[in-house]
């Protein structure tokens, strides 16, 4: 009976996304973040799933990480030209950090099975939902109900001239990119329309086709929300605080 899943870490997925093609190739920094995390799974799978790991990794230290956190999952290092699931035979599940045409193909090059992976219109309607345009609904949603109404509204530019007119208007804006990862693809116009925020503009107009505008707050608090799903119900498990230590340092709460 099959009962394995099969784990992989990708976090360039929206950059994969923004680029759309099932050969996308993510620059070095991405690439070394996905190499250096790639046995993150680990933590988080359950017992007998299967990890893919970016390279291999000694005996020694996953029995010491087996015996001090209680990991049970296995990590396998993938080499070109071997089948996934002719070491694995019962894997019947995939797991992947996002989705997107190029990692629905590099799992397919290993031999993963089409029928345990999301179809390309699966695939779509997860890229639409990543896009940053889904905040415009989620604010305009809010409104209506009443609730953040002193919150402007983002929008989803196309010119330089729609993003000028913009930060002409409200001043404190901050720009970003449809789709990005690991915190990049922000633009903060602290000094107005300059060359910068101009330049970053076109570069990614040209790429991404827009750009999502919102007005700039001061910062109260860093937070992050979490929730977990079951079926078609959502539920908010908890609220993680992030406090900034000197020399830069994170401190996590919650």
């Amino acid at each position: 009976m099959k009962n394995k899943s099969l784990y992989i870490f990708n976090p360039e997925n929206d950059m994969a996304l923004a680029q759309g093609s099932k050969y996308y190739v993510a620059p070095p920094l991405p690439r070394a973040l996905a190499s250096d995390l790639s046995l993150l799974p680990l933590w988080y799978s359950n017992a007998d799933d299967v990890v893919l790991s970016a390279d291999a990794v000694s005996s020694l230290w996953q029995k010491e990480l087996r015996e001090l956190l209680g990991v049970s999952s296995v990590y396998r290092c993938i080499k070109k030209g071997q089948n996934i699931i002719r070491l694995f035979p019962d894997i019947d599940k995939c797991c992947a950090w996002g989705w997107s045409a190029a990692i629905k193909t590099k799992l397919l090059s290993i031999g993963v099975s089409e029928d345990i992976l999301p179809t390309d219109l699966q695939i779509g309607l997860q890229s639409q939902l990543s896009h940053r345009a889904v905040t415009i609904q989620i604010i305009d949603r809010l409104h209506r109900r009443g609730i953040c109404r002193e919150i402007v509204k983002p929008q989803q530019l196309e010119s330089i001239s729609e993003i000028k007119d913009f930060i002409g208007k409200y001043q404190h804006a901050v720009l970003k990119s449809p789709w990005s990862s690991s915190g990049k693809g922000i633009c903060w116009c602290k000094q107005g329309f300059d060359k910068i925020v101009e330049n970053w503009s076109k570069g990614v107009l040209a790429r991404q086709k827009s750009v999502i505008a919102e007005c700039y707050y001061d910062k109260q608090v860093d937070f992050a929300m979490e929730f977990s799903r079951s079926g078609k119900r959502f539920c908010l498990r908890g609220i993680r605080v992030f406090v900034l230590m000197r020399g830069g340092l994170i401190m996590e709460t919650g």
